[in-house]
């Protein structure tokens, strides 16, 4: 199975428009990043995002490139949220799975999959990039893309 973590795109200021939807840049780049995905032959199964705009955004350009009908809100993926219950649950997930959020709740729960410790930080984001996660017999970091360098 692989875990596809995306932090969401770029977004308008806060100050212009309070819902935070994709600016310019955060569409063209959460594009670039499912082109990515699409041209090298990944397949989602389905999307879980976050009940933010931009969030939301991010999961619908993904789901659109690579024809994924199962897009779900939840109401557990926001910024700050506990990632345990997220993480025991993805445990259990027996299909690719894609994670359109925020930070820091991806860094933790990156780093509770692969160290088992939601504080011990061990991957970067950035917006509208990927890092994907593979579990065989543990969970590992097979690779990490962000837009400037597809």
């Amino acid at each position: 199975m692989y875990l596809f973590l995306i932090q969401h795109g770029k977004t308008i200021p806060k100050e212009k428009d309070p819902e935070r939807p994709l600016n310019i840049q955060g569409k063209k780049h959460t594009k670039r990043a499912a082109s990515f995905l699409g041209s090298h032959g990944f397949l989602v199964e389905e999307i879980w995002h976050s009940n933010k705009l931009r969030a939301k955004h991010t999961a619908e350009i993904i789901g659109k490139k690579l024809s994924c009908n199962e897009i779900k809100e939840r109401s557990d993926l926001g910024p700050l949220d506990p990632v345990k219950k997220v993480s025991k649950e993805i445990q259990k997930f027996d299909k690719n799975l894609m994670i359109a959020g925020h930070l820091p709740f991806l860094e933790k729960l990156a780093s509770i999959l692969l160290t088992g410790d939601e504080e011990k930080l061990t991957v970067k984001f950035q917006n509208s990039g990927i890092v994907c996660l593979e579990r065989d017999e543990q969970w590992s970091l097979v690779w990490s893309v962000i837009p400037n360098i597809i």
